[in-house]
């Protein structure tokens, strides 16, 4: 399954109205964590976007749900599992602790 963008007219479908383990990465071009995070989340999504979809937020082209989510940083990640949030990471974080967040959701 490919990542899926989305803003504030889809955020809800994707995200809020989804039943499958969701991580949500909420994250901004402009972001040097968030460019430094991308290869390990693009590794993560290689082992595990079969199971769990791999949704990416931007904060600028989605005011609404970021200023919702309480997001204040980026990059800040959401997991989701039947449909409700499990866990919420701020920050640049290793790998192994965004991967125990995934398997936890599976």
């Amino acid at each position: 399954m490919e990542k899926v963008i989305v803003d504030d007219l889809n955020f809800k479908e994707e995200v809020l109205q989804e039943t499958m383990p969701l991580m949500v990465e909420f994250q901004a071009t402009w972001c040097q964590h968030c460019k430094n995070l991308e290869p390990i989340i693009n590794d993560l999504h290689k082992k595990y976007g079969d199971k769990v979809k791999f949704v990416i937020v931007d904060i600028d082209e989605t005011p609404h749900y970021t200023e919702v989510m309480a997001v204040t940083t980026t990059p800040t990640l959401f997991f989701y599992k039947d449909g409700k949030g499990v866990k919420k990471i701020v920050g640049p974080r290793t790998k192994d602790m965004i991967e125990n967040a995934l398997k936890a959701i599976i």
